[in-house]
C-alpha cells in the first residue's frame, strides 16, 4: 500500500492486483489444507492456527477493495471453527 502511493495511476492498478492474485493464491492454498485435513482432531500439530489467521488477509484485502478476496479470506477460519465445533458436538 505504501508502495503503490508513490507510483502513477497505472502502476498503482498494476501493484493491487498483484496484491490481488498473493492474496487469493495464499487463500486457495489454505482452503486446500483445510479440505485435505478437514477434522481439527486430525490436523498435523500447528496447522490449526495458520487456518484460524486468514481474517488478516481479508484485511489486506479491504485496503485494495478486492472484495472477493474480503469474503475469502473469512471463509477458512469460519470453516475451521464449524469444523472444530461439529466435532466436539459429536462427542
Amino acid at each position: 500500500m505504501a508502495i503503490a502511493a508513490n507510483l502513477p495511476d497505472a502502476a498503482k492498478n498494476g501493484v493491487y492486483w498483484v496484491q490481488g492474485v498473493i492474496v487469493c493464491a495464499a487463500i486457495l492454498v489454505l482452503l486446500w489444507l483445510f479440505f485435505r485435513h478437514p477434522r481439527p482432531s486430525r490436523h498435523p500439530e500447528g496447522l490449526t492456527l495458520p487456518l484460524l489467521l486468514p481474517f488478516c488477509l481479508a484485511v489486506a484485502t479491504l485496503a485494495t477493495g478486492f472484495w472477493p478476496g474480503f469474503f475469502a479470506g473469512l471463509l477458512t477460519p469460519l470453516l475451521t471453527v464449524g469444523s472444530w465445533f461439529i466435532e466436539r458436538l459429536r462427542r
